[in-house]
């Protein structure tokens, strides 16, 4: 969906991390769901109500907030902004090359933000064959569904701390890149950063390239500024309750009984996948509790 451009279009003049947070909520799915395999640390992560978060670097697309910068035609547009000629050739360079170092120290520093943000994905559906072969390895894991219609019960929680249901997007599709020239550019003539340029900076970590639409993902970004205790892969985060775990259709017997002591005291729902017996390729799910 061309949710960014209705953003745009919707918020023309208010532009700003508070609006975009408001309108992701406005168009949420009813329930968004995880899959992930099935081990020891898994398990540990469920009993503790925590979710992972990965760093941007380790993500498996390479244009992942991969933005262009043009930084010769945004030191040519800086230095056009000059209302008096420049005097001589010396005094012409020396502008240039500090214009250039400022636009290399914005471009630095937004890019720091894409390298240190931490990343959440989630699906909109537990019927997606690719993902469980892709992330729930092979169908021997799970899938986690959380039911966003209940997510008030973990918001009363974190009024107080983070809420990273605050923090939750849509993926966007598209065949081109996000150009950030312009947003540096502006930056660089405030000497300063914008509302506006965080808003480009946090759209850029929202689009993929249309090869990835079957993911039909939203996600959860944590700026380096409020997410702690960051290791070299990521960070563990509290989060909301699931309201049904799905095995995979080859899930590991050995951990069978832990879900199901597991979904029996958070009084939650658990199924099965099987294979579905129609013209259809999809799974159908049997409850088992």
């Amino acid at each position: 969906m061309d949710w960014i451009a209705d953003y745009y279009k919707k918020n023309d003049d208010d532009i700003s991390v508070r609006t975009l947070m408001d309108y992701a909520k406005s168009i949420r799915p009813v329930k968004i769901y995880k899959y992930q395999p099935i081990n020891d640390t898994t398990c540990k992560t469920l009993l503790e109500q925590q979710i992972w978060l990965s760093k941007r670097c380790l993500l498996n697309d390479p244009f992942e907030s991969n933005p262009l910068n043009h930084e010769e035609k945004n030191v040519h547009n800086i230095l056009s902004k000059y209302t008096e000629p420049l005097e001589g050739a010396i005094k012409s360079e020396f502008i240039m090359e500090e214009h250039r170092m400022l636009d290399r120290i914005i471009a630095n520093k937004i890019e720091g933000s894409y390298i240190h943000a931490v990343i959440g994905s989630f699906s909109t559906t537990n019927n997606n064959y690719v993902l469980w072969g892709n992330y729930a390895e092979k169908n021997s894991g799970i899938c986690v569904e959380y039911d966003l219609k209940t997510s008030y019960l973990f918001e009363e929680k974190k009024e107080n701390e983070i809420n990273p249901l605050n923090y939750l997007f849509p993926v966007e599709y598209k065949t081109t890149r996000s150009d950030i020239s312009d947003m540096i550019e502006a930056a660089s003539l405030n000497h300063s950063g914008s509302e506006k340029t965080r808003v480009a900076e946090l759209i850029s970590l929202l689009e993929k390239h249309p090869d990835w639409a079957y993911e039909d993902e939203w996600r959860i970004i944590l700026p380096p500024s409020i997410h702690k205790e960051l290791d070299k892969n990521g960070v563990k985060i509290s989060f909301m309750k699931p309201s049904a775990i799905y095995l995979g259709l080859n899930f590991k017997e050995e951990y069978l009984q832990q879900i199901k002591d597991y979904v029996e005291r958070q009084k939650i729902h658990l199924y099965q996948s099987e294979i579905n017996n129609s013209k259809d390729i999809s799974f159908k799910f049997k409850k088992i509790n």
